[in-house]
């Protein structure tokens, strides 16, 4: 089986998530990626297996915390009330 290769606007978009938020997780090692080219013109690529590994139990926490953040944003803070 071949892996479809994204960029991280395209990964973000069929994850539900900005790009921002993929950045972060490529940051902190929550999602695997891997450099194309040298130097300041390389891009980082994500395979499609990644998807499928986030949907793991080990993922759980990214999940959670991109459910959290989409809750925060619809509940009417305190001061609105």
């Amino acid at each position: 089986m071949v892996d479809n290769i994204y960029s991280i606007k395209e990964f973000a978009k069929i994850i539900g998530v900005h790009p921002n938020t993929v950045r972060n997780s490529l940051k902190s090692g929550r999602i695997l990626g891997f450099r194309v080219g040298k130097g300041k013109k390389s891009t980082i690529r994500i395979m499609e297996s990644e998807i499928l590994r986030m949907m793991s139990y080990d993922m759980q926490d990214v999940v959670e915390c991109i459910v959290r953040k989409r809750l925060d944003a619809h509940t009417p803070s305190k001061e609105q009330s």
